[in-house]
């Protein structure tokens, strides 16, 4: 019932921000700067999407081994990219569920190991990504001013509401059963990691390429669209992005992430209209890809692969 509830509370508030928008002057500046993006442009940004769906594929098989199951890269890549796919298209990450019970009848994968992967995964990249932030808030101070100067000046009202939304998040994950599964999971997880020094050396080196990766994406969508956004900015807006969307208020927080880029944008004085069509450019993208490569892989998911 709060997942639920939490959920609509999103679809509603970007429903109303886009209708606000929509009835405002930033619709033709954004129409105007979409206008701008030229193909090679575009050929980058899928380039950079495809290589997202490679990375996520080898930390998966990476994951896996820690568990003592060896996928083939093969399975690997499929099984990802159908994960994406239904992520995109399902609410609170479906795509992890079908995911796991693709590998549990074809493959044998325990769901108690599906678990630990997706758990320990999340909580690592989850990690990496406060870390990167930290640094690009350390290297810039005028970011850090902005960010600490907005944050301050926030109403109470607002400040309170989001204390509450994140004790609802902790309750809901910490009293579900499934919620207790995965915490279960993720002590037992973080111990086998402790005794594969080895993996998790790959997975930390795959971890940080993806965010690198996933970052000069973002960076390049505002490229795309004629605004010049410094690789510092970019990396500090994507980080916040990253780490706010962890937890999925739509299938594959359409348009909650739109609204998110805009809102974060703007604190570090991005046009509301360039931060639009930034966010629309790089969802395009990335869709594209989703729908073309994870529709194939969904396709396939749907009998045993050889």
């Amino acid at each position: 019932m709060i997942d639920k509830i939490i959920r609509l509370s999103a679809c509603i508030g970007v429903v109303f921000l886009a209708i606000k928008f929509l009835n405002a002057e930033h619709a033709s500046a954004t129409y105007q700067a979409l206008s701008l993006t030229e193909v090679d442009m575009w050929l980058a940004l899928v380039f950079f999407s495809i290589f997202i769906f490679v990375v996520l594929a080898f930390m998966f098989q990476v994951s896996m081994k820690v568990v003592g199951v060896n996928l083939p890269l093969k399975i690997s890549f499929i099984s990802t990219s159908m994960n994406t796919f239904f992520n995109t298209v399902l609410p609170m990450k479906g795509g992890l569920w079908i995911r796991g019970a693709y590998l549990e009848r074809y493959f044998n994968v325990p769901w108690k190991n599906y678990l630990f992967v997706v758990s320990t995964s999340q909580i690592m990249q989850i990690g990496f990504l406060l870390g990167m932030l930290a640094i690009a808030l350390l290297l810039d101070n005028v970011a850090l001013r902005s960010l600490s100067s907005y944050l301050i000046g926030l109403p109470i009202e607002i400040i309170a509401l989001s204390l509450i939304a994140l004790s609802l998040s902790v309750l809901l994950i910490i009293r579900t059963k499934f919620g207790k599964k995965i915490l279960t999971q993720l002590i037992k997880g973080l111990a086998l990691w402790s005794n594969k020094p080895a993996q998790i050396g790959k997975f930390v080196t795959l971890v940080a390429l993806l965010n690198i990766v996933t970052c000069l994406r973002f960076w390049l969508s505002f490229t795309a669209v004629g605004h010049t956004l410094s690789l510092n900015d970019a990396v500090i807006i994507y980080c916040l992005l990253a780490i706010g969307l962890s937890w999925a208020f739509t299938p594959g927080n359409i348009g909650v992430q739109e609204a998110a880029t805009v809102f974060i944008s703007a604190i570090f004085g991005v046009d509301i209209s360039i931060a639009l069509a930034a966010s629309i450019v790089d969802r395009a993208a990335s869709m594209l890809v989703i729908l073309l490569i994870g529709g194939f892989a969904a396709y396939r998911s749907s009998r045993p692969i050889d």
